[in-house]
């Protein structure tokens, strides 16, 4: 129905609608689900049709189950709308859900009446969904799909029905991907191969590149570290490679952030190995009430009890006299010739922070007891330390009615003693959510607190990552209110640093990261999402790669992440002893994500 020429502007509108003005849910009713889900697919946005699909929160079908509904509603709100004009067996607000499912998922569409060929066609873009069963009578016999995938390996069992053919779509360009003589290529199509396929029953195994698809090119692996665990959400990953090659990450989880179940939990992949270890527990905010360093925490008999969530089995004492708060951000850092060591925060929310360490001596196996910073440090706040001339660098910064200020913490023996340095002094410039008059300027738990007075003032930057020149200088990196990337200089390793200023470098007041390869060249991580102004923040998507000579003109190579559905966030990238990246993120608060990068492949 849509003119060609309007068709791009009104998908945006669609996809609009649902992820900003319904905040991910359905934003339709009767008519529009008739097209909805096999649209949204239509248009590359599987993701999206999923995320309506498999929501539990009004509107959807899932608050339909919650509420205890046997069938569907004739209304959304079915549980609170009149009785008068609400029938509780409705099938037409249904729509098309259940056409998707077989159409879009298991992939049976018809390409000649009653399936007398059939297109064999699922959508595997969905990173979340791993696997389908599914299978429908036909006049020629049943048709089946059961597939299963991770984010770049599909097995997929089919059955053609007896005088029937299909073409199936398999997600490879690799024109040599099936081997079964009765199987035979047909052409490309997209980023996919069609096969022609007698009747019968066969068995796919199929590997997907992680480089395919726009901008896509250096990315050769493509993992979660994990599909599911104890706890709902997550973020705030971090990674490490020891020196035997294993990759050591770390991340904080819970019901929440902010709630004082979440604690730091660490995942392994051993050199050589395909997976992560399932994730296991490090460290916790769970102090005893006879605990002299329970008062460094803020902690006292008012505090959550211990039982209100997980507790590390390095905890001596009773539960029962045991209280606890929430962990944050954790931080690893290999110590040359010494400990792996992982920092993290404890506290009811920034303010409240107080740091603390817990140190590793079998590779991120065990973990030792918790041990305090000095009274005002906060260790890393976001991102990894650099080792400079015998001196641990720790990146820092505080939040607060004073504004976000960057300072650095440092070690001259290992971690034995720390000094620190700054805060930074900034330039002068406006906070987006005060470029805008009558905008809402009200506390927001990501963006920050609101901001008081008008006008200009100093640069609102947090959470620096360090860059090392060839001439012996450090540059930071910093996450801003203020719309763009903040950077700062240092000619004396560390000692002190120039003027906070902003680089030419869109920021949505998310963290990003960053680091100097072997050769030189700067990369960075993060969201390529300019703040609005009259906003606190910006989506925190997508999620990009940039390349630096000089850490201040940034060219964007790579898009690990482009979905609407924030939120790909909170990067952490390092590179590793043979030369690849490898870089850890927070997936939606759901999981953690790993890409490895090898900027070499760019085209």
């Amino acid at each position: 129905m849509v003119p060609e020429a309007y068709r791009e502007e009104v998908e945006k509108n669609v996809i609009t609608g649902i992820i900003t003005r319904n905040k991910g849910h359905i934003s339709s009713g009767v008519i529009g689900m008739n097209w909805m889900m096999r649209e949204l697919t239509r248009m590359g946005r599987g993701d999206v049709a999923f995320l309506l699909a498999s929501n539990k929160t009004y509107p959807s079908y899932g608050y339909m189950i919650e509420k205890g509904a046997t069938a569907i509603w004739e209304l959304w709100n079915g549980d609170t709308a009149n009785r008068w004009m609400n029938s509780c067996n409705h099938v037409m607000i249904l729509g098309d859900l259940l056409t998707w499912y077989f159409r879009d998922l298991a992939g049976f569409n018809p390409a000649q009446p009653a399936y007398k060929q059939i297109i064999l066609k699922p959508d595997f873009s969905i990173q979340e969904l791993s696997h389908v069963k599914a299978s429908h009578n036909t006049l020629y016999g049943k048709m089946i799909s059961n597939w299963k995938k991770t984010l770049t390996h599909l097995e997929w069992d089919i059955t053609v029905p007896c005088n029937t053919t299909a073409l199936v779509y398999l997600p490879t360009l690799d024109e040599k991907a099936v081997k079964d003589k009765d199987v035979t290529f047909v052409r490309r199509e997209g980023n996919s191969t069609v096969w022609s396929v007698p009747s019968g029953n066969y068995h796919f195994s199929v590997s997907m590149d992680p480089s395919s698809g726009k901008n896509r090119a250096g990315i050769v692996e493509d993992q979660f570290l994990y599909e599911q665990a104890s706890f709902p959400e997550c973020h705030g990953a971090t990674i490490v490679e020891l020196k035997n090659g294993d990759l050591v990450a770390s991340f904080f989880g819970g019901t929440k952030e902010r709630n004082p179940d979440c604690c730091i939990w660490v995942c392994r992949k051993p050199k050589g190995a395909t997976e992560w270890s399932a994730p296991y527990l490090a460290a916790d905010g769970v102090f005893s009430l006879d605990d002299p360093q329970a008062v460094l925490a803020g902690i006292t008999a008012e505090s959550t009890p211990a039982d209100a969530g997980p507790v590390a089995s390095t905890f001596k004492g009773d539960k029962s006299r045991a209280r606890r708060k929430a962990c944050w951000n954790p931080v690893l850092f290999q110590i040359p010739g010494g400990d792996l060591i992982l920092f993290y925060k404890i506290g009811l929310k920034v303010a409240d922070w107080s740091g603390w360490l817990v140190r590793s001596k079998d590779g991120g196996k065990t973990w030792s007891q918790r041990e305090p910073l000095p009274k005002g440090f906060l260790g890393p706040i976001k991102n990894k330390p650099e080792y400079v001339d015998g001196r641990i660098i720790c990146p820092s910064s505080t939040e607060g009615d004073g504004g976000w200020r960057i300072h650095f913490e440092i070690s001259d023996d290992k971690g034995k003693t720390w000094k620190m340095v700054g805060p930074v002094e900034a330039e002068m410039s406006v906070p987006t959510a005060l470029r805008k008059a009558n905008a809402a300027n009200v506390d927001d738990q990501e963006g920050g607190e609101a901001i008081k007075g008008e006008g200009e003032k100093p640069i609102y930057a947090i959470q620096p990552s360090i860059l090392r020149h060839k001439d012996g200088r450090l540059q930071v990196l910093c996450r801003t209110r203020n719309a763009q990337i903040a950077t700062s200089w240092s000619s004396d390793n560390g000692e002190t640093w120039s003027k906070v200023t902003l680089l030419d470098v869109p920021n949505n007041n998310s963290g990003t990261d960053a680091v100097t390869m072997k050769d030189g060249r700067h990369v960075l991580i993060y969201n390529d999402f300019s703040t609005l102004p009259g906003t606190p923040k910006g989506p925190r998507t997508p999620l990009c790669v940039a390349v630096s000579d000089d850490g201040i003109h940034w060219k964007n190579v790579m898009t690990l992440e482009d979905s609407p559905i924030s939120q790909y966030s909170y990067p952490s990238i390092i590179q590793g002893k043979d030369g690849k990246l490898h870089a850890v993120y927070t997936w939606r608060r759901q999981r953690v994500a790993y890409k490895e990068l090898d900027l070499s492949k760019l085209k």
